[in-house]
């Protein structure tokens, strides 16, 4: 691990991968190391048990900041744990989930997995849900804050995340995101995935994001530059895996022209 602990529990997937490996998913943590900077505002959209946060904190130092949101009890409790186990003081928690408008919604919460924990009920393995969360905008919770890197993670939930946080996107012109892109678990909207899918992709562009797949093999993370996203889309759903993770970045120049 880089450089803090975890409360780790036998018999979960992911605490299993961490108690063996020392990583979780460590092409993301390769380019949130690599992007992420001191005095820099991380916000990490349902951190589970906090993995990347702590990650996020020991480079960010005492003069950057931590945004958690973990809208399960059972691993908000555990996030909790981890972060006074290692005593930092620059990780603020937020026990809510973060969509496109305050509500309140059922969650699902996966056993084995709890990472995939989800409103979503297909991907939580009860078939009651295990509790009722509030939903909040990013807007509406750090309306007045800077914002340097966002990690999102939230098992088909990101379009509405989206949706909620668009006047931090305009606000924050050099801002950076990593977020797992699901199109399969995107059906349950009014409109179909592929419809819902490229209208994510296609907004992010609208905002001068250069867009990115992110290599899992580790030898070359950014190699796949998602330039057209109708024909990623096309290559995603002929893709064995279900899910992939996509880093965004600023196009700098391109946003000052206007």
């Amino acid at each position: 691990m880089y450089g803090f602990l975890m409360e780790l529990e036998s018999g979960k997937l992911v605490d299993e991968m961490i108690i063996k490996t020392g990583t979780w998913e460590p092409w993301v943590s390769e380019v949130i190391k690599k992007y992420l900077s001191p005095w820099d505002v991380f916000v990490d959209i349902w951190a589970n048990i906090g993995y990347d946060s702590l990650l996020a904190s020991t480079i960010v130092g005492e003069s950057g900041k931590v945004f958690s949101f973990e809208p399960s009890t059972k691993n908000f409790n555990r996030l909790k744990r981890n972060v006074a186990l290692n005593h930092f003081s620059n990780i603020h928690l937020f026990p809510v989930g973060i969509g496109d408008k305050e509500e309140v919604l059922r969650i699902y919460y996966n056993e084995f997995n709890p990472w995939e924990s989800s409103l979503n009920p297909w991907v939580g393995t009860s078939s009651e849900p295990d509790e009722f969360i509030k939903v909040q905008t990013l807007d509406s919770v750090l309306e007045q804050g800077r914002v340097d890197f966002i990690k999102m993670d939230t098992e088909w939930f990101e379009p509405k995340a989206f949706q909620g946080m668009w006047k931090i996107l305009q606000k924050n012109r050099k801002i950076k995101i990593i977020f797992e892109f699901s199109p399969s678990l995107y059906h349950q909207e009014t409109q179909s995935q592929e419809k819902i899918s490229l209208w994510m992709l296609h907004q992010l562009q609208d905002l001068w994001f250069h867009l990115y797949h992110i290599n899992n093999s580790q030898s070359n993370l950014l190699d796949h530059k998602i330039n057209h996203p109708e024909e990623y889309y096309k290559f995603f759903t002929q893709w064995i895996y279900r899910q992939a993770d996509i880093f965004c970045i600023r196009d700098i120049l391109q946003i000052e022209k206007y």
